[in-house]
């Protein structure tokens, strides 16, 4: 338990420190110019144009629409698909540069489902992760395992590290606490209800596809502490879909 609450927090203190010291992503335009809207949409005027070279910082999206800010201090917002050569001159395959832009900059919010096998026993998960930064993020989850004589139910707060998530495929850690209730099957009557807190790690992988589907599939070992002298693991086998927004 305290191994994990050691790695827990050294996993928190390293990524976070550096999103707060990172900046915004800052490229120079190679398209001969842009015209920057004053909103997202064909419908707003035109008020600023930016030439090739001038360098422009990626702020956020919309829809179709990047917000860009200029070395002048001028924000404004261009078309995606004006800056396709210079997403891609950035060294972003051009299959690439839709997942830079939304997942980036934009869809940082993650809803979703897991399946998979608790201890054999079938379990699900329901889940909800937040993007802090390029790596760093944290995910809050729900869960019941449905065993032949008992059923469980479980909560669980994580803090989730991945290195390459400019990748379509990409792995990531987790670690973090919760809590186990373990209920008996009515007819089992002479049996009461057991909780436990419980720290865990997982490894997973994550692929994205489409615009805002996420496919993954996660290994975790859970450790419940049932009493001050007694402890015990469980391990747990997932495979989900998540939708971004």
């Amino acid at each position: 338990m305290k191994t994990l609450l050691i790695l827990l927090l050294a996993l928190l203190a390293g990524p976070a420190a550096q999103a707060q010291g990172g900046t915004l992503p800052r490229l120079a335009l190679s398209e001969a110019y842009v015209e920057l809207h004053t909103g997202p949409g064909r419908g707003y005027p035109v008020f600023h144009v930016a030439a090739r070279g001038d360098e422009v910082q990626l702020l956020l999206a919309h829809t179709g629409w990047v917000k860009l800010r200029t070395t002048q201090g001028v924000e404004g917002w261009v078309r995606r698909e004006d800056l396709q050569g210079t997403l891609t001159a950035a060294g972003l395959a051009p299959g690439a540069v839709q997942r830079f832009v939304d997942t980036q900059l934009h869809q940082r919010l993650e809803f979703g489902a897991a399946w998979g096998r608790f201890v054999g026993q079938p379990m699900l998960r329901l889940s909800g992760r937040y993007r802090l930064g390029e790596a760093l993020g944290v995910e809050a989850a729900i869960g019941q395992v449905q065993g032949l004589y008992s059923g469980t139910d479980f909560w669980q707060l994580d803090a989730t590290v991945e290195p390459m998530s400019d990748l379509a495929l990409s792995p990531y850690l987790a670690v973090g606490v919760g809590r186990f209730s373990n209920i008996p099957n009515a007819s089992l009557v002479e049996q009461g209800s057991t909780h436990a807190n419980q720290a865990h790690v997982g490894v997973g992988a994550r692929w994205r596809f489409g615009s805002r589907y996420v496919l993954r599939a996660d290994w975790s070992l859970y450790t419940a502490l049932l009493s001050e002298q007694r402890s015990r693991e469980y391990r747990a086998l997932t495979l989900g879909l998540s939708f971004l927004f």
